[in-house]
């Protein structure tokens, strides 16, 4: 029997003792309840911080002022990755307007270099040497492949004004970031 009073006593001190312990809980819950934490673990506690004396509320305005700054700082950088972005993208179309001309340089040449075979078999034609019917093969040929290169020129210049055309309006959106830059500054 002095075996059950001995459990029925350490029984009831540790009921005794869990119950002391859950409402000392209860109380640091209510004390803490009075702070909220948010999201980024900020403690905020509007009701005890406008209790503090306003001789010590100098550090929290100097962290405010460079939370703010940093807010500041970071909206300038993504507004700069914006304009670098866009530059980014004219300078990848001024490359490709660039193979363009030099395409169309090429291309001239061929022009250039058919009309003057055209012309000789002409002279030769017109001077009445060589072959009648193989000139004329020839030099139906030749303007074929002339009318072929015209078809490439004209096709590469459309091309490059519709890039002139794309290099304005992203220089539009250059300026206009650039003046968010500095206006952020």
């Amino acid at each position: 029997m002095t075996k059950r009073y001995f459990l029925l006593a350490i029984s009831l001190a540790v009921a005794i003792s869990w119950t002391v312990g859950c409402s000392s809980l209860k109380n640091i819950m209510k004390s803490s309840s009075s702070k909220s934490t948010s999201s980024s673990g900020k403690t905020t506690s509007k009701g005890l911080y406008s209790s503090v004396p306003a001789s010590m509320r100098a550090p929290v305005k100097e962290a405010s002022f460079d939370l703010k700054r940093s807010e500041s700082n970071l909206k300038l950088a993504k507004e700069r990755v914006k304009l670098a972005e866009l530059k980014s993208q004219r300078a990848d179309i001024e490359k490709k307007q660039a193979d363009l001309k030099e395409k169309l340089a090429e291309t001239m040449i061929k022009k250039g270099e058919v009309t003057l075979e055209r012309t000789k078999l002409e002279a030769i034609d017109n001077a009445n040497l060589g072959d009648k019917a193989s000139n004329i093969k020839k030099i139906a040929s030749y303007k074929t492949k002339e009318l072929n290169i015209e078809s490439d020129l004209v096709n590469a210049k459309a091309d490059i004004a519709t890039l002139d055309l794309e290099i304005k309006k992203l220089n539009k959106r250059i300026n206009l970031q650039a003046r968010k830059v500095r206006a952020n500054r």
